[in-house]
């Protein structure tokens, strides 16, 4: 789009594309977050395999996102409280991870003036605190933490929902605090 030419104006302006350039952020999005919640699942998995590995668990397969992950172990005469001890440690290594990645962007102060770091910050925030969220539970579940879904949904799903939505309201908070 052209400017009138005038005293102080000349040139073109950009005015014309800020829709174009909010739908493409958008889309970058709607992209990220099913690419942050792969990352997600395959280090939850991997940190079950780590933590396995590390008591004693012979680690025969892991499967990863998408579709049914989880950790295939070879027969093993552990303890309940090791097996504690892994379920624990998947969800607590991812959100430990994706957290962290989120920390050194936000450090950086790189999601709060890139358009693109920070439409990633979203998910990264929202995925890691739900895979710390799922680490508590499937540890304090022994790794049956769906049937804590089935027995207190009234709780369950609120909790759920103020976890992932949480970071994503500090994430835009600050973010529009930057900006002033």
């Amino acid at each position: 789009m052209r400017r009138p030419r005038g005293p102080g104006r000349s040139g073109w302006t950009f005015s014309g594309l800020r829709p174009l350039a909010l739908l493409l952020i958008g889309l970058l999005g709607l992209a990220s977050v099913p690419a942050v919640t792969l990352v997600g699942c395959a280090a939850h998995e991997i940190g079950h395999g780590l933590a396995g590995t590390a008591l004693g668990y012979e680690v025969e397969l892991i499967r990863l996102c998408p579709g049914a992950a989880g950790v295939d172990w070879a027969p093993s005469p552990l303890t309940p409280i090791d097996t504690t001890v892994e379920a624990w440690a998947g969800g607590l290594f991812a959100g430990v991870l994706l957290l962290g990645v989120y920390g050194l962007l936000a450090w950086t102060r790189a999601p709060l003036r890139s358009p693109p770091a920070w439409v990633v910050g979203f998910p990264l925030a929202s995925i890691g605190a739900g895979e710390l969220l799922f680490g508590i539970l499937e540890g304090a579940a022994q790794g049956r933490e769906s049937q804590l879904f089935v027995a207190q949904p009234l709780f369950m799903y609120p909790l759920v929902a103020v976890v992932l939505l949480g970071p994503c309201a500090i994430h835009l908070i600050a973010w529009r605090g930057v900006l002033r």
